[in-house]
Order: structure tokens, then C-alpha cells, then sequence
């Protein structure tokens, strides 16, 4: 009972955080309808989150800055572009003469969301060509390693050799030491008769 109490607690705090966003959109998008000929009431008193920013929305004293999270990873993309979207309402509102109001010119707005999605593309390519040179040097690391452990092998086999060499040079070496000594032998055995 206490997971399901928690899930659904974690449930209502996400629902009313969504409520915020959602409430806090329709806030940027009325006050983008102001220089309509009839403005739009804004629904400031809707959520916490709005009410906390009424002031800064409204007030020509405040500079007005959204940071919007996004992803290079073309997995995010969608997320991403909504993301920007959203934050791009903020990107036209001004202070003119005491109230905050949108710059509402379509094609700015348009030509500015293509902008928008024209850097976000170049971004996604920068980052697939680092990716792509990322594979290159990994493939290049690789090759590297397999020579390293290639010249590893090579010279495990030749110390191998070097130590079967040493010990057959021992073998020898003893060999002739004792058939000298065993010559001295026979010498002073004939020298004896």
C-alpha cells in the first residue's frame, strides 16, 4: 500500500507540474494576442507557477530569459523542437509603455523557427560527423591494439627461442667443458703408462 500511496503522490506532483507548464504556455500565447484589437484575459491565477511569474511577465522592469534543455541525439529530436518551440514565445515578448506584449510578426516568428530548426539540424550533423570520426579512431585504436598484441605474441616466441638457444648453448657448453676434462684424463693416463 505504501508504493502505490508513493506512485500515485509521484503521479499528482507530475500532473501538477504539467498543469504549470501548460498554464504557463497559455499565459506566453495570450500575451502574444495583446495588440489583438480585443486582448485576452491571462490566466496568471491558474497555477502557482504563474502567479509566482505574473510579475516578471507583465512588468516592463524585468528581462525575461528561458533556458530550454535539449539533446544532440537524434532519439530527442521530437522533444527537442517542442522544447525550443516553447521556449521561442519567450524570445518575442517586450516591454512597451508599462505591459509586456509579443513582437506578433508572422514571418519573423517563421523565419526564426526555421533558423532555429536549421541550427538544430547543423548541431545534429556536427554531432553525427563527431560520432563518425569517434568510430574512425576507435577503428584506428583497435587496429593499434591487435599490432600490440600481435608484436606481444611475436615476442613471447622469440624469448622462447632465446631461452630454448640459451639452454641448448648451456648443454653444449657443459658438453665440452666435461670432454675436456675428460681429455686431461686420458692424457695423464697415458702419461702414467
Amino acid at each position: 500500500l505504501k508504493r502505490g500511496g508513493k506512485v500515485e503522490a509521484q503521479r499528482t506532483k507530475d500532473n501538477i507540474n504539467n498543469k504549470s507548464l501548460t498554464v504557463l504556455s497559455q499565459v506566453l500565447t495570450a500575451l502574444g494576442r495583446q495588440k489583438s484589437e480585443k486582448p485576452p484575459t491571462i490566466p496568471y491565477t491558474e497555477s502557482k507557477l504563474t502567479h509566482l511569474l505574473r510579475e516578471s511577465l507583465s512588468s516592463n522592469n524585468h528581462k525575461m530569459l528561458m533556458i530550454a534543455c535539449i539533446s544532440p541525439s537524434t532519439l530527442c529530436l521530437e522533444e527537442s523542437l517542442r522544447c525550443l518551440r516553447y521556449a521561442h514565445r519567450v524570445k518575442y515578448i517586450e516591454s512597451k509603455g508599462g505591459s509586456s506584449s509579443f513582437n506578433s510578426s508572422a514571418a519573423a516568428s517563421e523565419e526564426e523557427e526555421s533558423t532555429s530548426k536549421n541550427a538544430l539540424n547543423k548541431k545534429i550533423e556536427e554531432v553525427l560527423e563527431m560520432r563518425l570520426q569517434m568510430k574512425v579512431m576507435e577503428s584506428k585504436i583497435m587496429t593499434q591494439n591487435n599490432q600490440i598484441e600481435s608484436l606481444n605474441m611475436e615476442l613471447q616466441q622469440l624469448r622462447e627461442r632465446n631461452n630454448s638457444y640459451s639452454n641448448a648453448i648451456s648443454v653444449n657448453s657443459e658438453a665440452n667443458h666435461t670432454g675436456v676434462t675428460g681429455n686431461s684424463t686420458v692424457e695423464e693416463e697415458l702419461k702414467d703408462e
